[in-house]
């Protein structure tokens, strides 16, 4: 609900906050997802987001061992997102846990993607362009972002030259 308010995503910020309302309620303090149910999806932003919609550049590119690839707008948005309450309020034990558990869902997803990652020429590369691709395509909700003058030159020059060889 915050980061959507902090985007200015109006209708967002009115599903997470009744998605709270409605599973903290009817769905016995949010053990059961009542909400989905009743058409409320999930709108899933982190503050790392807020940060790219406010215009903040992404920063250097960090391979982490055991987190994956990172950059320094979405860490320090993953700080800010674990300090809210009552994720702040947790012991030491649980918030080891959570974060323990997050790593496993994570490694989990990418599995099927190892594959890919290994048929690639330059896997580094292909994750780093992957990765800031991704974190791109969230902060612009999905919307592609607008080509610049230069990049659509381009594109069609290569269209012309494909066009050419064939």
């Amino acid at each position: 609900t915050i980061n959507n308010l902090l985007q200015g995503e109006i209708e967002g910020t009115l599903v997470s906050f009744w998605r709270f309302v409605i599973n903290s309620s009817v769905g016995l303090l949010g053990t059961i997802d009542v909400a989905t149910e009743l058409g409320l999806d999930r709108r899933e932003e982190d503050f790392g987001e807020v940060l790219g919609s406010w215009g903040v550049d992404t920063g250097p590119y960090l391979m982490l061992p055991a987190m994956g690839p990172n950059d320094v707008r979405s860490g320090t948005g993953n700080i800010v997102d674990s300090a809210y309450f009552p994720l702040a309020d947790l012991n030491i034990y649980v918030s080891i846990l959570r974060g323990a558990v997050k790593a496993l869902e994570g490694r989990a997803d990418l599995v099927a993607q190892e594959d890919i990652i290994n048929n690639s020429l330059d896997s580094y590369s292909f994750v780093k362009e992957a990765y800031f691709q991704r974190l791109e395509n969230q902060v612009n909700n999905g919307e592609g972002a607008e080509k610049s003058e230069e990049e659509a030159e381009l594109e069609d020059e290569f269209d012309a030259f494909l066009e050419d060889i064939e």
